[in-house]
């Protein structure tokens, strides 16, 4: 007689496979079941191999929700039942509509549904088990509104695929604006499901913001005095537009069909507060005042390498910051920097792949991000606020709100008034090319000789 093969969750029976698993100590309180077993339908063992591994992945899914139901959360108990329905090998499909189904299929489900009370004693954990297969099965189970305040989270459940490959640091900054955002509006309208926002609430957000743009919004000082910070409108408008997204793509993916209500309630910002955020360094500036003999030599090597390599590249800090050594290419015939993703690192857009070519300050400050790679990786923003003080206090601004950002500006203007090609610029600064794409764009030497004729040099350093 043959023996069956005893592969690990895979039990042959009468020529098909199954999976089959004990259900493990630790979830033996919430799952009554003494094993879980489902037909991997099929006789070819490759394939029930795959079966295999697609169920476990359902049923550890479908364990671990139930610790996480255990709560009260009421989202966290419907996700629970509907990894329940796929783990009993359905899809979960609301009682309402289960008469478009076929009659074969509402029969199958009925049959799994009455099949778990046959012949066995009712207990507290057999009752609960069977309340949730019911209702997953039946499609019973309501689904809970969600709520302003689980905004972020869903937002972020529904668009994982954006945060593939960022770094814990760089999901906290990116989740930031959004809970600041939500926080606003839960301070104005209210805790609320997100179906019962209506347009009187969104214009009470930007009446509110209004009012901190024109007269400030209270707040605590550090000797818990009262004081009034005023608040700047495209701050109010980084809020507005962050609201409606979230809202409008979760209405999408959850077929919800909210009306837009926070669309059209963005301020015209103050024209001169953009100017000046974005504002460039001269190139006089930069080489008389920032490249000052002795200067910055008064920064750590990592900051003072930022700031030079920015220079004559116009990359973001942020990509400088998180260059490997192995991205920093001295040796080469055209020493250069690579910009590019890794595991952990994640670049702001496609575009912003590139090789950049170095040339006078730049080369020195590529040495010592090499010497001190890593030293800012994920913490650009103390490197900004550092390097903003050094500015302020050596008076190293042309204009008020002038950063360490304006260089990679400073860059860009410089290119345009080299007539430096389109394709040219884009490449360089990280930008998309909006042209049809052909070819492999310009080489690292092309890059090279237009950055040349663009370059700062300190004046003792001047090419011939």
């Amino acid at each position: 007689m043959a023996t069956k093969p005893k592969i690990k969750w895979l039990t042959l029976r009468e020529g098909i496979w199954y999976y089959e698993r004990r259900v493990p100590d630790r979830y033996k309180h919430l799952d009554p079941r003494s094993k879980v077993r489902l037909s991997c339908e099929t006789s070819d063992f490759a394939e029930a191999v795959t079966a295999r591994d697609r169920l476990n992945k359902i049923a550890e899914a479908h364990w671990r929700s139930l610790v996480h139901s255990a709560g009260t959360d009421s989202q966290e108990r419907f996700r629970a039942t509907v990894a329940r329905a796929r783990l009993e090998g359905f899809a979960y499909i609301p009682a309402r509509e289960l008469m478009e189904t076929s009659r074969e299929e509402r029969f199958a489900r009925l049959e799994r549904a009455a099949a778990n009370l046959e012949g066995k004693p009712q207990t507290k954990a057999s009752s609960a088990d069977h309340q949730q297969l019911f209702a997953a099965v039946m499609g019973t189970a309501e689904e809970p509104p969600i709520l302003i305040s689980n905004l972020v989270e869903e937002y972020e459940k529904a668009t994982k695929d954006k945060l593939l490959g960022k770094s814990e640091k760089q999901v906290h900054k990116w989740r930031l604006p959004l809970t600041r955002a939500v926080g606003h509006l839960i301070a104005v309208i209210g805790d609320k499901p997100i179906a019962a926002v209506t347009r009187a609430d969104a214009i009470r957000f930007r009446d509110r913001w209004f009012e901190w743009i024109s007269t400030g919004k209270p707040e605590e000082g550090p000797d818990g005095e009262t004081v009034m910070r005023v608040l700047k409108a495209e701050t109010a408008n980084k809020d507005i537009t962050h609201i409606g997204k979230m809202i409008a793509l979760l209405s999408d993916r959850l077929d919800l069909d909210l009306p837009r209500r926070f669309q059209g309630l963005r301020f015209v910002a103050d024209e001169e507060d953009e100017e000046d955020g974005r504002a460039p360094f001269a190139t006089s500036w930069i080489r008389d005042r920032i490249l000052a003999p002795g200067l910055l030599e008064r920064l750590n090597p990592a900051t003072r390498g930022v700031i030079l390599t920015m220079i004559n590249t116009g990359a973001r800090p942020s990509e400088l910051t998180g260059l490997r050594p192995a991205d920093i290419r001295l040796k080469a015939e055209i020493p250069h920097i690579r910009i590019t993703s890794y595991t952990g690192r994640k670049l702001k857009t496609p575009f912003s792949k590139r090789e950049l070519p170095l040339v006078g300050p730049s080369l020195e400050g590529a040495k010592l991000l090499l010497a001190t790679a890593g030293e800012y990786k994920d913490n650009t923003d103390s490197l900004s606020a550092l390097v903003g003080n050094f500015f302020r206090d050596h008076d190293l601004r042309e204009r008020e709100r002038q950063t360490l950002y304006s260089l990679r500006h400073s860059f860009k203007d410089r290119l345009t008034a080299a007539d430096a090609p389109d394709i040219i610029d884009a490449r360089l600064m990280g930008h998309k090319f909006n042209r049809p794409g052909y070819g492999d764009g310009p080489t690292l030497e092309k890059k090279f000789e237009w950055v040349k004729k663009i370059a700062i040099y300190r004046p003792s350093d001047e090419p011939s």
